[in-house]
């Protein structure tokens, strides 16, 4: 996860006017939002999967396959094999970042 297109420097959006951020803003942040059925639904999957998991924590991920692909990460990406180890890599990838935001980060309190 190191690769240049985690990264931004720079805001991808340019205003002409600050009315224009404002108005972006508005749109973005309170007029577009999910149906009640989104969230009925993700409320729904969650608990579904807190109750098979006995309250344990879990790690979720989306996968944009086209990602993987535009990136080279995965060959094959129809294969489960390769699918499983590719999230595998990711998870050992999270676990290394962690532990370096923990060693750096003294006031860190896992919850």
């Amino acid at each position: 996860m190191d690769s240049e297109e985690h990264f931004h420097e720079h805001y991808i959006l340019k205003h002409s006017t600050p009315e224009g951020a404002k108005q972006y803003q508005d749109v973005v942040f309170n007029f577009l939002k999910y149906a009640p059925e989104i969230y009925e639904a993700a409320e729904h999957v969650l608990q579904n999967l807190t109750d098979k998991l006995e309250g344990r924590p879990f790690l979720s991920m989306h996968i944009r396959r086209g990602d993987f692909v535009t990136l080279r990460w995965l060959d094959n990406f129809e294969k489960e094999d390769a699918l499983l180890r590719t999230v595998g890599n990711v998870v050992t990838e999270l676990k290394q970042w962690l532990s370096e935001y923990q060693d750096n980060n003294r006031d860190y309190k896992e919850v």
